[in-house]
């Protein structure tokens, strides 16, 4: 079973996983907000890498957490974090949306 909160000590080790289901993500979404803030100061991140995934079934519960990942993308110079988000659920085969995520994959 689950043993503790698995986002309590992410950082004391050289390659962290976060991994998210859906609203689940919530916790991680702190840590990248953290990693942003320590970017944006110059502040040290012990772990030499981060690799943040995330299920989440439609597109509208991943726009909630764009700008967040825009900003880790942005401040991140040195390309420790790396970000794998996964959509299980879409809406039409040919609806644009889909069509548009299909293009950026």
């Amino acid at each position: 079973g689950p043993f503790g909160e698995g986002h309590q000590d992410w950082y004391r080790f050289d390659v962290a996983i976060l991994v998210g289901g859906g609203i689940g993500v919530t916790p991680f979404a702190s840590i990248l907000k953290e990693l942003v803030n320590r970017f944006s100061i110059g502040g040290r991140v012990q772990s030499k890498k981060v690799y943040f995934i995330w299920v989440t079934r439609t597109q509208h519960q991943f726009e909630w957490l764009t700008d967040i990942i825009r900003e880790v993308e942005d401040k991140d110079t040195k390309n420790l974090v790396e970000i794998h988000i996964f959509i299980t659920q879409f809406f039409d085969k040919f609806d644009l949306r889909t069509t548009m995520l299909y293009i950026c994959e």
